[in-house]
């Protein structure tokens, strides 16, 4: 909300990257791992131009996606299935620290 802005965890830019290498996950297990491993919740999740998970829609219209498999949910978004091979998603989170700092 134009505020500074925390890149996490501590000494990375907007250029680095965090690998969560734990296989298919729901939005619930991805957050709770950030919770536990970086101690920050997660309130936005995007991939590329689609967003898949905000916590701040109204009437709360994405808390059904707390339960879904991410990578079901953007199949089911684009109609597009992941190139042969590709294992992984490049996800952009959003959210905040103990402290309140965005990230």
């Amino acid at each position: 909300m134009c505020g500074p802005i925390k890149c996490m965890p501590e000494g990375y830019t907007c250029y680095d990257k965090v690998v969560v290498d734990m296989g298919s996950l729901t939005f619930e297990k991805l957050f709770k791992h950030f919770e536990e491993t970086q101690k920050v919740e997660v309130s936005m999740v995007s991939c590329g131009s689609i967003a898949l998970y905000n916590a701040y829609m109204p009437g709360g219209k994405h808390a059904a996606r707390l339960t879904r498999v991410i990578e079901e949910l953007l199949f089911e978004i684009t109609q597009e299935e992941l190139p042969k091979g590709r294992r992984y998603l490049v996800l952009e989170l959003g959210g905040a620290d103990a402290e309140g700092n965005d990230f």
